[in-house]
């Protein structure tokens, strides 16, 4: 998840090489995890083998929402949630 749209276009073209299924997904996370399921809920997958969280805490000024961000994303992951504050 990513809210600046040349970013997702940069992810989108360094993934795309790798042959392996993946996402990137535009949305400001500042808005909240109820309205990013409802925008995605017909790509979102229940759950993923490896989610990253990499980058975004410290850009998200309520410490609560980005913890419960936290909570939410590594409840997707299968086997790896990987963050980077």
């Amino acid at each position: 998840v990513e809210a600046d749209r040349r970013s997702v276009e940069i992810s989108r073209t360094i993934l795309d090489k790798t042959g392996v299924p993946f996402e990137v997904l535009r949305a400001d996370m500042n808005r909240g995890i109820e309205r990013f399921k409802n925008q995605y809920r017909d790509q979102l997958l229940p759950q993923y083998d490896i989610v990253l969280f990499l980058g975004v805490f410290h850009h998200l000024p309520d410490k609560a929402l980005a913890g419960a961000w936290v909570t939410y994303l590594s409840s997707l992951a299968r086997d790896w949630f990987i963050m980077r504050p």
